[in-house]
């Protein structure tokens, strides 16, 4: 059983050298699945997320903000629907793989689009792992979007972020558990 409450999600606002403000995203959740084995499961509960299934293909994954943050009780949520791209490869040390995901709104509008990494990593602290969601998006819409993103949108990143992160680790400890090593995805590299 897992509280919301470990979950965490944190937001920054960098400057690029051209200019543009990008908002810098970092969630990540404890799980309850060893590190040696814990990628394998992420990537099965991302793969059940999307709409197809099939690694290394586009595929619709479905976003929630649940409004339990902005204090609304219940299952209220804003929904979106993405389109996600999911890549691997070794990182430089060729001993580490990287999950690559990027996504944009299906039907485009005022959403940003966001590129970052999916991984696990050891818990130092007890049994287990973490799964990190790392990435990056640029506000939409000129000066307009980035004092939406100040105000709001941050909110809107961070929420989606954590409860995406919560979702994986759901997904991944039920498989763990069941021990459905035999439709655990083998990971292919990309260059």
């Amino acid at each position: 059983m897992h509280s919301s409450d470990f979950a965490l999600a944190i937001l920054t606002r960098i400057t690029t050298n051209d200019g543009h403000t990008m908002s810098r995203l970092i969630a990540h959740e404890h799980m309850q699945i060893p590190a040696d084995v814990a990628d394998a499961y992420i990537i099965k509960s991302l793969t059940a997320l999307g709409s197809n299934g099939e690694l290394g293909l586009p595929f619709r994954l479905h976003l929630r903000m649940p409004m339990r943050d902005f204090g609304l009780a219940g299952g209220v949520a804003i929904e979106k629907d993405v389109t996600a791209y999911v890549t691997y490869h070794l990182d430089a040390t060729h001993r580490n793989r990287i999950v690559s995901i990027a996504w944009q709104a299906e039907d485009g509008g005022p959403f940003p689009n966001f590129k970052g990494t999916i991984g696990t990593i050891c818990d130092e602290g007890g049994p287990g792992s973490i799964i990190v969601l790392e990435g990056a998006y640029e506000p939409p819409g000129g000066i307009a979007g980035e004092l939406f993103d100040a105000s709001v949108g941050f909110w809107i990143a961070r929420t989606t972020a954590r409860d995406l992160v919560t979702q994986l680790r759901d997904g991944a400890e039920q498989a763990y558990n069941l021990r459905d090593v035999d439709s655990v995805p083998k990971l292919v590299t990309t260059s």
